[in-house]
């Protein structure tokens, strides 16, 4: 079975400790299970498609944006379960919500391009065209800026269709459509993640192992300023980053690092990096 989940909070006093939900996307079974985050009990179960995977809490609570490999995408109410929309909108796999507007975002690597949905009902506002051969399928929204950051494994790849070149990364303008800067990353972009209150985008990278070639291409955690798109300083200690997330109100970002088989988190100041 493949499962993706995410957990909801709502602020109990000064700490935010009381988890209240949690979704879970079971591919194999295509359904979409809501528990109640203090028991664990489920609250419901919710079709989605035929095998959802990317699952993606609107920070406001509007909804759950649920991505399917058919390349449908749907938007499910937070506290019903209930389908308010769903729309063909390519491969469905890379997917962020705009915690200020509700739109989501969907990278479709297939055709090299992002899709900008609306909120209400689905429709299609904004496609805005990338690299070619970029294929992006990981995507974050900067809500203060109005930017949206994609990237992708780019064109070449292995006997074995593995990404074996550098990452491209694109910072696009969510209004107008505007490609603001487009910059190439350590092999096999990862995650992305996006810290509003520094304006700053983070790009983790993997990397790519051949051993019987003797290749060995370090992955990274490659650092944007939202706004400009302006490439900012790497993070030389980060070698093979396979995930990456930012605690907004505490000014950190935390990277999950396998470099050599050893795994650890780091945890950077989001200010200074």
């Amino acid at each position: 079975m493949h499962y993706r989940a995410v957990a909801k909070q709502e602020a109990g006093s000064r700490k935010q400790e009381c988890l209240t939900s949690i979704r879970i996307a079971d591919g194999a079974r295509g359904y979409v299970a809501m528990l109640d985050g203090r028991s664990g009990r489920v609250l419901r179960t919710v079709a989605a498609g035929g095998y959802p995977m990317p699952l993606v809490d609107d920070p406001a609570g509007r909804g759950v944006a649920v991505g399917d490999q058919d390349g449908t995408v749907r938007l499910l109410d937070a506290a019903t379960g209930r389908v308010r929309w769903a729309t063909r909108a390519g491969s469905g796999l890379g997917l962020a919500v705009d915690a200020r507007t509700g739109a989501v975002v969907v990278a479709d690597g297939p055709a090299d391009r992002v899709n900008v949905l609306d909120a209400r009902g689905g429709a299609v506002l904004l496609t805005i065209p990338v690299s070619p051969g970029a294929h992006p399928d990981i995507v974050a929204v900067d809500p203060r800026s109005g930017r949206i950051v994609v990237a992708g494994p780019g064109a070449r790849t292995d006997a074995h269709g593995n990404a074996n070149g550098p990452g491209v990364v694109s910072v696009l303008d969510e209004g107008d459509g505007a490609v603001l800067r487009t910059a190439l990353v350590a092999t096999q972009p990862a995650a992305v993640a996006v810290d509003p209150a520094t304006g700053r985008a983070y790009v983790a990278s993997i990397g790519y192992v051949d051993v019987s070639a003797r290749v060995n291409l370090p992955g990274g955690l490659a650092v944007f300023a939202t706004a400009s798109g302006e490439p900012l300083r790497p993070v030389a200690a980060i070698r093979a980053a396979g995930a990456v997330a930012v605690d907004v109100p505490l000014g950190h970002a935390f990277v999950a690092d396998s470099h050599n088989g050893n795994g650890t988190v780091t945890m950077l100041d989001a200010a200074g990096g």
